[in-house]
């Protein structure tokens, strides 16, 4: 009988299930050795590397959602913008299959601060790696000051 209560596993769902508050916070930074010491600390249990690895890597997953959520909120996110910054230059087009084409932000503060800038432009780009590819379009110039001065974006 005492046997029966002697080896004790934790899922690596169970796991996350309880890692996942603790990296709610971006900027703290959890380890898999973090998660072997507070799954040992809390619960008594051992795991290894790959389990506290994956772990936090499924609990990442249940707090951020796949990357193809992130697109779907993407009309939301152009409302908001277009509701915060009227009269700003913000398009999206999509295909005809509802897959995101293009996003392109010129934001109205940007707009009117060109105004007092240098009369440089500078366009700069960057391809996006991940499981959507794409390039990421940026123009900025500076300002009176020197400052740098964002005018748009586009992906």
């Amino acid at each position: 009988m005492d046997r029966m209560f002697e080896q004790q596993h934790a899922t690596i769902a169970f796991v996350a299930g309880i890692t996942a508050p603790k990296l709610v916070n971006y900027k703290r930074i959890i380890t898999p050795n973090d998660i072997i010491e507070d799954i040992k600390r809390e619960l008594g249990l051992d795991i290894d590397y790959m389990k506290a690895w994956r772990t936090k890597k499924s609990a990442l997953k249940m707090l951020r959602g796949r990357p193809a959520d992130g697109y779907k909120k993407m009309p939301t996110y152009v409302y908001m913008l277009n509701s915060v910054y009227p009269n700003s230059h913000i398009r999206m087009h999509k295909a005809s299959d509802n897959q995101l084409m293009y996003l392109f932000v010129a934001l109205q503060p940007f707009i009117r601060g060109f105004e007092y800038c240098r009369p440089v432009v500078v366009v700069d780009d960057s391809h996006m790696r991940g499981p959507y590819q794409g390039t990421f379009v940026s123009a900025s110039t500076l300002d009176g000051a020197g400052h740098i001065l964002p005018l748009a974006y586009e992906m």
